[in-house]
């Protein structure tokens, strides 16, 4: 019908209001339900994790390694000053 303007603003921020939280509502409840489910133990490969993802990622077993590190707040600091003319 000729309702929307595809370059049109308005018409894009009308569609983020109306179908994002819709999106949302949808990629939430995927992602409740996958890390909810459970993984099977797998015999032939006994080094891959098994039992719900959510709980693995929240309580790791004591041989899980954490490599995790803060980052360097001097190459953070270069970084955001190299790409601040960006948003012009």
């Amino acid at each position: 019908m000729g309702l929307y303007i595809e370059g049109a603003v308005a018409d894009q921020i009308a569609m983020l209001y109306i179908y994002l939280p819709i999106i949302r509502e949808e990629i939430y409840e995927f992602v409740e339900i996958w890390n909810n489910h459970r993984i099977r133990h797998q015999p032939q490969r006994p080094y891959l994790p098994f039992g719900k993802p959510v709980v693995l990622y929240f309580t790791p077993g004591a041989d899980v390694n954490d490599y995790s590190r803060t980052p360097d707040r001097q190459i953070l600091a270069q970084l955001q000053a190299d790409v601040v003319s960006w948003g012009e």
